[in-house]
């Protein structure tokens, strides 16, 4: 509630007070992050007791949680991300993607920032990924894969067009008129907006024909460098959990693919990782079931997979053996099943489906579970919410 309250009133936790991130944080760094260590994707890395919830946690309130601290982090209530360019101006590539804040450099921002390196490399060992949304330039950084041009584009595409524009007019153009036409300051934008000055008094230098090279330059290397800061401090927190510079042959595709898991939710993985009770994988509702599910988009799976289990994506491959996907028989009074719900208990992975009679009503029932219950919600009631507090230790 106080959370939610805060988000409302468009505050920023700059001092790591009030967001479930920094709520964790405080929690697993009494131990210096010793309880992120664990190797298999099921299991928690600390215990969640929510507000108001009657649940108890064995595992998905953790879950959820680690749901939460990926939406704090992909929004304006803490200071650590920002929205890259290219997803401000709705142009180029990685138009979803957050990259970090180049001003956030405080005591608490670098402390803050350690522990989300923290829980990266829980979910790089473990495979209890979380869904950072970060441009390629992020994961080539963190583990010092050489940058190039095509990586700032893939995050600030205007910022590569000043680039190359400059170089194309150099080409096609006198000295005389590039001069006069050119209408530049040795200036770039960093990330969040910021003018910086690219040499003492560059924002009083002109760009004229014979410096073009040495300004290209200058801005790559101001881009790349601009969150070193932050970037090795989190380094440090990934270093706590798995030594980042033993990933060996592992490129930055890997590294992400780690970390956040499959882009895709393949329904064939899920089918291997099924267990069933009170159903066959024959049995006329499960057989209903996989083809609704293969006809929904990207987002729908994402939605059903969260309602499950408090995660909107798969561990990696070779960890999905860790969780186990359940589909449990729904017993309800002869003919109700298709005015009954489908119940999910996301400590087990498990959903609970009853005998529907069509397609169309099971894939309606699913959509519509998914959509309206996308959290645990108050379990105890109204009066839980007034009785219960929440605590993560």
């Amino acid at each position: 509630m106080w959370i939610m309250h805060n988000k409302d009133q468009g505050r920023v936790d700059h001092n790591a007070e009030w967001t479930t991130f920094a709520t964790v944080m405080k929690a697993c760094k009494t131990t210096n992050y010793s309880t992120l260590i664990k190797k298999r994707s099921n299991t928690k890395s600390w215990n969640a007791t929510m507000l108001g919830e009657g649940s108890v946690d064995a595992g998905g309130p953790f879950r959820d949680s680690v749901t939460n601290i990926v939406e704090e982090l992909h929004s304006k209530c803490l200071p650590l991300l920002i929205p890259s360019q290219n997803n401000k101006n709705n142009h180029g590539f990685n138009r979803d993607c957050w990259t970090i804040n180049p001003t956030s450099k405080s005591s608490t921002h670098l402390e803050m920032y350690e522990f989300l390196g923290a829980l990266m490399g829980t979910a790089f060992m473990s495979g209890s990924v979380i869904d950072m949304k970060l441009p390629p330039i992020f994961w080539k950084t963190l583990i010092g894969e050489e940058l190039t041009i095509a990586d700032l584009r893939g995050s600030d595409a205007y910022a590569v067009q000043t680039i190359e524009a400059l170089i194309e007019n150099k080409k096609n153009y006198t000295k005389e008129i590039f001069d006069e036409a050119t209408d530049l300051n040795f200036t770039t934008q960093l990330s969040n907006g910021d003018t910086v000055s690219l040499i003492e008094g560059g924002e009083e230098r002109r760009v004229l024909y014979e410096d073009v090279e040495e300004y290209n330059q200058l801005v790559l290397k101001f881009r790349f460098s601009e969150s070193d800061m932050q970037i090795e401090k989190i380094k440090q927190g990934f270093n706590i959990i798995f030594p980042i510079d033993k990933v060996g042959i592992l490129s930055w595709k890997d590294i992400e693919a780690r970390v956040r898991g499959p882009s895709e939710i393949s329904v064939s993985d899920l089918k291997q990782m099924t267990t069933y009770c009170g159903y066959s994988k024959d049995s006329e509702t499960i057989v209903r079931f996989w083809r609704v599910v293969e006809g929904f988009n990207q987002a729908q799976k994402e939605s059903l997979l969260k309602f499950i289990s408090g995660r909107s994506r798969l561990p990696p491959k070779e960890r999905q053996q860790d969780a186990k996907f359940q589909i449990y028989s729904l017993s309800v009074r002869d003919g109700m099943e298709d005015q009954t719900f489908p119940q999910a208990h996301t400590c087990f992975y498990q959903i609970d489906i009853p005998k529907y009679s069509t397609d169309e009503i099971c894939r309606d029932k699913l959509i519509m579970a998914s959509e309206l219950c996308g959290e645990i919600d108050t379990d105890n009631g109204p009066t839980g919410i007034a009785n219960a507090g929440g605590n993560y230790e």
